[in-house]
């Protein structure tokens, strides 16, 4: 078996597939350790009035993470990418 260096980062592979969400919104909580997104949707539901909240995905990253996701944010926004 081959030795991973720990300086790198491992190989990334495709998971099994899952079905993409549409998130509009989002909730974000900081701790000194670690970032929880919880991405939401609105649905419509047959037979009520208006629509009804759902959480479709919960995230758990540290902190590093989430800095680098932000700083992806605002590079690919500022950029006019989307």
């Amino acid at each position: 078996m081959s030795e991973h260096d720990p300086t790198e980062p491992p190989n990334m592979t495709e998971p099994d597939t899952v079905w993409t969400r549409f998130v509009t919104v989002t909730k974000v909580e900081v701790t000194e350790h670690f970032v929880r997104i919880v991405a939401l949707d609105d649905f419509a539901v047959v037979g009520y009035d208006g629509a009804e909240r759902r959480i479709v995905s919960r995230l758990v990253m540290p902190i590093d993470a989430a800095r680098d996701l932000e700083r992806d944010l605002r590079k690919a926004l500022r950029s006019g990418s989307h």
